[in-house]
C-alpha cells in the first residue's frame, strides 16, 4: 500500500468517508499495481491512516521521486535496493518486518488466547485466517467471503466452511455428553 491508497471523501452533508485502494497482486498481470480493489474503512480506522500519512509525509525521503511512498515504511531506505531494479522500495517495510511489528503489538497488548492462555503468535496468515473463519460464523455465504477474501471464486474458500462443519460437529459431540 502506497500513500495515495488512502481516499478521504467528504460529502455534501459534510461527513467524511475513507476508503483504500487495496493491489490485486495474486491477479498476474504485469505490473503488482494495475488492478485495485476499493474498500471502505470506519472513520476511526481512516483517521488513524490520514495521519500515518501526514508522518510520512514528513519523513526522510518522502519527496524524493525515485521512491514509492508505502503507507507503511521504514525510518531509513534499505541501501542495498538502490542500485537494483528494487530501488523504488527502497523505504518499503519487508515481510519480515511486518511480520516483527505483529509479535511487538502481540506483546504490548499482551494479547494471550481464550484457550490456552498463551501469548498469541501473530503472522499475516493467521489473521486472514480468522478474519475469513469470523465471516463464516458469522453467516456469510461462499461468494461473501471470496469477495471479501479478493478471490475470483468460491473454489478456495470452502476450506473455511469444512472447518466450521468440524467444530459445529465437535460441539454437538461435546453438549451431547453433557
Amino acid at each position: 500500500l502506497n500513500d495515495e491508497d488512502l481516499i478521504k471523501t467528504t460529502l455534501a452533508d459534510g461527513s467524511i468517508v475513507y476508503e483504500i485502494r487495496i493491489p490485486r497482486i495474486k491477479k498476474r498481470t504485469p505490473g503488482t499495481r494495475d488492478q485495485f480493489k476499493t474498500r471502505r474503512l470506519t472513520p476511526a480506522i481512516g483517521q488513524l491512516l490520514e495521519e500515518m500519512v501526514g508522518e510520512n509525509r514528513r519523513s526522510k525521503g518522502a519527496n524524493d521521486p525515485r521512491f514509492d511512498q508505502p503507507l507503511f515504511r521504514r525510518a531509513e531506505v534499505n541501501a542495498a535496493l538502490i542500485a537494483t531494479s528494487f530501488a523504488r522500495d527502497a523505504y518499503r517495510v519487508s515481510k519480515g518486518s511486518f511480520v516483527e511489528i505483529l509479535r511487538d503489538v502481540s506483546e504490548a497488548l499482551d494479547l494471550r488466547s481464550s484457550t490456552t492462555g498463551s501469548r498469541l503468535k501473530l503472522a499475516p496468515r493467521r489473521l486472514r485466517y480468522t478474519f475469513a473463519t469470523r465471516l463464516v460464523q458469522e453467516g456469510a455465504s461462499p461468494l461473501e467471503l471470496a469477495e471479501a477474501l479478493d478471490h475470483t471464486n468460491t473454489d478456495y474458500v470452502m476450506v473455511y466452511f469444512n472447518a466450521r462443519s468440524d467444530i459445529v460437529r465437535r460441539l454437538d459431540k461435546a453438549l451431547a455428553l453433557r
